[in-house]
């Protein structure tokens, strides 16, 4: 059963603490640890879910100093007492403090434990502080950090798995696949059951592909399980040509027009088309200018018979 201590004297110690962390005291702080973390307050809390005025609680204050052994001693041997995936009043999680700060070695500590990333139990991709954008924003240090790629691709695993069909991981496969070194590099920590990056990134990159050179018919979609993930390029026409072989040789090509384009008033002046498609209907453009030709035609031939009577 865990010892009980008044409101007041719960938060001296705790305040103590915050006050040696920022002083950079670990071996003080892991012995007040050791002593109290069985202690409870009268509201039932222990010293890791009491916060300060910003909401950071002993954990995120840690990592905000880069406390390494202290953080690996609350990380592994603290974790059920209270939350990992804690946000302070920045949003921040103690996973996303060791990304910003570019220590890989305590975000891998942390990522040993699902509730780090408390983002894969929500339902919408709308957080303002997303681990998985945030470490892929920090690809310069492929080459610096051989933890850095460690950690991406533990987040990829959480993701792949815990929530596939979120736009935030579709659209951070797009970016490793546009990666020439991402691309080559990370394969080597997934199995090829769970993601295969050159069966997804060919096609998804023949589909940007089109979509650069301008065709806005090409479109990009994805459909994401837990065990791959497919690009499939679409593409629809708007109309077709008409067919030069199923005009014939009286046909103007200032008045016909292809009935299948929907009054566009698009001329058919080219070849092409489906083979298998029917002859189209031809229409004039101005029925007053047939008419014309008609009525040229008939005064001819009355000037022709008045000739042949006068002959």
């Amino acid at each position: 059963m865990s010892n009980i201590i008044n409101n007041i004297f719960f938060d001296q110690i705790v305040a103590e603490i915050f006050a040696l962390i920022k002083e950079k005291k670990q071996t003080k702080v892991l012995e007040i640890i050791n002593y109290y973390n069985d202690y409870r307050n009268e509201r039932g809390e222990n010293i890791f879910q009491i916060r300060n005025q910003n909401h950071n609680n002993i954990l995120l204050l840690s990592c905000m100093f880069e406390l390494n052994d202290l953080c690996r001693t609350i990380i592994h041997n603290y974790n059920n007492l209270f939350d990992l995936g804690l946000r302070n009043l920045q949003g921040k999680t103690a996973l996303i403090i060791c990304i910003e700060k570019n220590n890989f070695t305590i975000a891998l500590e942390l990522l040993q434990y699902r509730n780090s990333l408390p983002e894969l139990n929500y339902n919408t991709d709308n957080i303002e502080n997303n681990t998985l954008d945030l470490i892929m924003s920090k690809t310069n240090l492929l080459f610096d950090s051989p933890e850095y790629l460690q950690t991406l691709a533990k987040i990829l695993n959480y993701y792949l798995e815990f929530k596939s069909t979120s736009q935030i991981l579709h659209k951070n496969i797009d970016k490793i696949c546009n990666d020439f070194y991402l691309k080559r590099m990370l394969p080597r920590f997934f199995k090829k059951k769970v993601i295969d990056f050159d069966k997804i990134c060919d096609p998804i990159q023949e589909a940007d592909t089109v979509i650069v050179k301008g065709n806005p018919n090409i479109i990009n979609t994805r459909s994401v399980t837990n065990s791959q993930l497919v690009a499939t390029p679409m593409e629809t026409y708007i109309a077709y040509p008409l067919r030069e072989d199923n005009r014939s040789d009286d046909d103007d090509d200032d008045e016909t027009f292809d009935e299948r384009m929907n009054n566009r008033n698009v001329r058919a002046r080219y070849s092409g088309g489906k083979p298998t498609r029917k002859k189209r209907i031809k229409i004039y453009v101005s029925k007053n200018k047939r008419m014309s030709k008609l009525k040229k035609h008939r005064k001819h031939r009355k000037q022709t018979k008045k000739i042949n009577i006068n002959l």
